[in-house]
């Protein structure tokens, strides 16, 4: 049995504690235990099947815990070269000027000595970048209210360079945040919303500065898939925290 998260969990987003998410918890976690084997997706995930529902069952198995085996991302979701990265900023968001070599965070060097050197401008924007499904396990709300706030701040501090927000994917909340966005100015703090082709993808994240997660595991023991992207390209990440054990540990994947 592959644990990758509860079922009973992810039912609740939406019943709260009715019949049906009890129901669920019942046949799951209670049936559960009896399978041969068990693989789940990390430590925390393995602990909380062990201690809060005895799984696997320890009278039927001699291995008295599940196997942890990692997600990864596929071989596409890498870090991206410098000249990668400025073939990506032409196509993705324009030269400066139509057919040059230059980017809002590039340039190619014209000259002989430097030989079509690419180098970062000074001052260029930040590439922050968020994947969603816009569905109400991952809270949106929060991005909204911090770049009102961050844009503040960059105006405050002109030192600082810009941002560009880049958020993809699609989902049933994607047109209420879109709207959000259009009516909101901001001075500094720029927001792109895209739909990506799954070859550009992996290339814009090889490509950001820093990546954003706001999803909301259900159960808060499984390390969201978009994170385990993130970190095949050596992005940075920024995520929502997981809750905490009784005992004072913090759950990670």
């Amino acid at each position: 049995m592959d644990w990758h998260n509860y079922g009973f969990t992810i039912l609740q987003i939406n019943r709260r504690n009715n019949f049906f998410v009890k129901l669920m918890k019942f046949y799951e976690t209670r049936l559960g235990r009896f399978a041969n084997g068990h693989l789940c997706v990390s430590q925390a995930m393995q602990r909380d099947l062990l201690n809060r529902f005895n799984i696997p069952y320890r009278l039927l198995n001699r291995d008295n815990r599940a196997h942890v085996l990692y997600d990864k991302a596929n071989q596409r979701f890498r870090l991206l070269s410098l000249e990668e990265r400025h073939e990506f900023y032409k196509r993705f968001f324009g030269s400066v000027t139509e057919g040059s070599e230059q980017t809002e965070f590039t340039v190619k060097s014209d000259t002989p000595d430097e030989n079509g050197k690419i180098r970062y401008r000074e001052n260029r924007p930040l590439i922050i970048v968020s994947s969603s499904s816009y569905t109400p396990d991952e809270d949106f709300g929060i991005l909204v209210k911090a770049l009102t706030i961050i844009d503040r701040a960059l105006v405050q501090r002109p030192a600082l360079p810009q941002l560009i927000f880049v958020l993809t994917g699609r989902g049933p909340l994607r047109d209420q945040f879109a709207a959000t966005f259009a009516a909101t100015r901001y001075s500094k703090v720029r927001v792109l919303m895209r739909w990506l082709e799954p070859d550009d993808y992996p290339r814009l994240l090889g490509a950001a500065d820093l990546g954003i997660c706001f999803h909301y595991s259900s159960s808060g023991l499984d390390l969201p898939m978009k994170v385990v992207d993130m970190f095949a390209t050596q992005l940075p990440v920024l995520a929502v925290g997981y809750r905490r054990y009784d005992d004072g540990q913090t759950i990670h994947g």
